[in-house]
């Protein structure tokens, strides 16, 4: 009898793990698309900042303009999608935020002082957006994985 229990309670466990095993794949996949939206939120947002710069020398009054709106909007969207189980993301997310509101800045500065001290600035800023899509890509692989 005590045989029968001890077998009867391993078969349980098992089937609890595989139970538990299957809701954290459903729980991936369901939150897979919101996470890979955000990711490609994010490279595109990281993209278009490193090549602020360049933008804006080639039109400058549409480019502070459309800045403004890309900021808004990768702003709202990423406010928006707090539920896609990424640790790190909301804290990176700012951090990016906060450096897309500097380069503007640093930028608006440069073209009213013409100081050299501000275009280094710019372009230490945009070098680091540069820097950022292998970080975003290591940042959100492991949960863009679905493991069975």
């Amino acid at each position: 009898m005590k045989k029968a229990k001890t077998k009867l309670f391993f078969i349980l466990l098992a089937l609890w793990d595989w139970a538990l095993g299957r809701r954290a794949f459903y729980t991936n996949w369901t939150l897979r698309e919101d996470r890979l939206r955000v990711r490609n939120d994010l490279l595109s947002f990281v993209r278009y900042c490193s090549a602020y710069t360049t933008r804006y020398c080639l039109d400058p009054i549409y480019t502070a303009e459309d800045f403004e709106a890309k900021l808004h909007d990768f702003t709202k969207t990423i406010r928006e999608v707090d539920t896609v189980a990424i640790p790190a993301l909301n804290e990176y997310s700012n951090n990016v935020i906060e450096n897309a509101f500097n380069l503007q800045l640093f930028h608006q500065l440069f073209i009213a002082d013409d100081n050299v001290a501000t275009l280094d600035e710019v372009d230490k800023i945009s070098d680091w957006f540069s820097e950022q899509t292998t970080v975003i890509k290591a940042l959100c692989e492991p949960y863009l994985r679905i493991r069975c």
